[in-house]
C-alpha cells in the first residue's frame, strides 16, 4: 500500500520489485491452501533442497581443489589459491560467499535431520560435515550462527524417541571429531572477519552503519515506513544507479520500509508459522522448525527479504511457507516423515 501512497524515488523501481515479490510469495508461501497448492509447494521445496544438497558439497570440494566461481575484484598479482583463501571471497560454485553461507547452513540442517529420518547411513554424516565446512569457508558469521543455533536447539530440546536422540548426538560428535584436524583452516575466515570488525570499532562494525540508517528511516516515518524496497536517498546510505540497495538486515528492512503496519503483519505471519510446528514431536516438524529458526537468524544480518528476484528471498519465504504447510500436510493426509 505504501508504494501507492508514499513519494518513493523512481530510481528504486519499487512497483516492479513489489510485483516480483508478490509473484514469489504467492507461488512459494502459503497464500493458497488447497491440496494442489500444498503438494506443489512441497514438491518445489524438495527440488530446491536436492539442488542445494548437490551444490554445497561440491563447493566444499572446490575449496580443497583451489577452485572458486564467486565473482570478485582482486589484484592482478593474486594467485587463484590466494583468492580462494581470502576472507569473504570464497563462494564455491555460487557467485558470492554470502550466497554460499546461508545455503550451506540450510543444507547442513537438512543432512542433520536426514540422518535421523532415513537410517544411520554414513553418507549423510559425510555430507553433513562437508556442508558445515562449506558454511565456515564462506566466512559468514550470520550463516554460521544460523547453522549452529537450530542444531544446538534440536540437540538440547530432547524431543524424539531414544533412537532419534542417539542419532542426534552421534552425528554431532562425529562431525566435531572430523572437523578438529582442519580447525585452523575452518575457523580462520571467521576469526579474521571478527578481528577486522573489532578494529572498525565494534563486533558488528560491518553492519552498524546499516542498522543506524534503517533505524533513522523508521523514526522518520514510523507508521508506513519510507517505502517498499527503498531507502531514504538523503539518509547517507549507498545505493546503486539501478536502485539496488543493501539493507543490512531483513528485519530492519521491514521496519524501515513498511513501518509499524508492515512489521505487525510480518510478526503475525512468522508467529503463525512457528506455532504450526511448535510442539510437534516428529522429525518432519522439527526439521521445518529448525529451518525457520535458521532463516530468521540469518535475516538479522542480511537484507534479502524483499528481493523478489533473488534466490535467498525465494528460500526464505518457501521455508516460512513450509512451516505453515505442515499444518495442511496433516490436514490433507499428505504427511510423511
Amino acid at each position: 500500500m505504501n508504494v501507492l501512497i508514499l513519494p518513493i524515488d523512481p530510481v528504486f523501481n519499487s512497483k516492479t520489485r513489489l510485483l516480483l515479490f508478490i509473484i514469489v510469495t504467492v507461488v512459494v508461501s502459503s497464500a493458497f491452501t488447497t491440496m494442489r497448492a500444498v503438494v506443489f509447494r512441497n514438491m518445489v521445496f524438495k527440488n530446491i533442497l536436492i539442488l542445494c544438497s548437490i551444490l554445497v558439497p561440491i563447493s566444499c570440494l572446490f575449496r580443497f581443489l583451489g577452485l572458486n566461481y564467486a565473482r570478485m575484484v582482486v589484484f592482478s598479482d593474486m594467485s587463484m589459491q590466494e583468492q580462494v583463501a581470502s576472507v569473504g571471497l570464497f563462494g564455491g560454485v555460487f557467485q558470492h560467499s554470502m550466497m554460499l553461507g546461508p545455503i550451506a547452513a540450510v543444507v547442513a540442517v537438512y543432512f542433520f535431520f536426514a540422518y535421523q529420518s532415513y537410517g544411520q547411513k554414513k553418507i549423510y554424516i559425510v555430507l553433513f560435515i562437508m556442508s558445515v565446512l562449506a558454511c565456515f569457508f564462506s566466512a559468514s558469521r550470520g550463516a554460521v550462527l544460523s547453522m549452529i543455533v537450530p542444531i544446538v536447539f534440536a540437540v538440547l530440546s530432547g524431543q524424539g524417541d531414544a533412537g532419534t536422540k542417539k542419532k542426534t548426538k552421534m552425528i554431532v560428535i562425529v562431525a566435531i571429531l572430523a572437523i578438529l584436524p582442519f580447525a585452523n583452516s575452518v575457523f580462520n575466515g571467521i576469526v579474521e572477519k571478527q578481528q577486522r570488525n573489532v578494529e572498525m570499532g565494534s563486533t558488528f562494525g560491518s553492519r552498524h552503519d546499516k542498522f543506524t540508517y534503517r533505524w533513522n528511516e523508521f523514526t522518520s516515518s514510523p507508521l508506513m515506513g519510507v517505502g517498499f524496497a527503498s531507502i531514504d536517498p538523503n539518509g547517507g546510505d549507498d545505493y546503486g544507479l539501478d536502485g539496488t540497495i543493501e539493507p543490512g538486515s531483513s528485519h530492519m528492512a521491514i521496519l524501515s520500509m513498511t513501518g509499524i503496519v508492515g512489521v505487525l503483519c510480518y510478526l503475525a505471519l512468522i508467529i503463525f508459522a512457528y506455532c504450526c510446528v511448535k510442539g510437534e514431536d516428529n522429525t518432519s516438524a522439527r526439521f521445518r522448525k529448525a529451518l525457520l529458526i535458521a532463516m530468521l537468524l540469518h535475516g538479522c544480518w542480511e537484507g534479502y527479504v524483499f528481493s523478489g528476484g533473488g534466490f535467498l528471498c525465494l528460500l526464505y519465504w518457501i521455508i516460512v511457507g513450509q512451516a505453515i504447510d505442515y499444518k495442511y500436510l496433516k490436514k490433507y493426509g499428505l504427511f510423511k516423515e
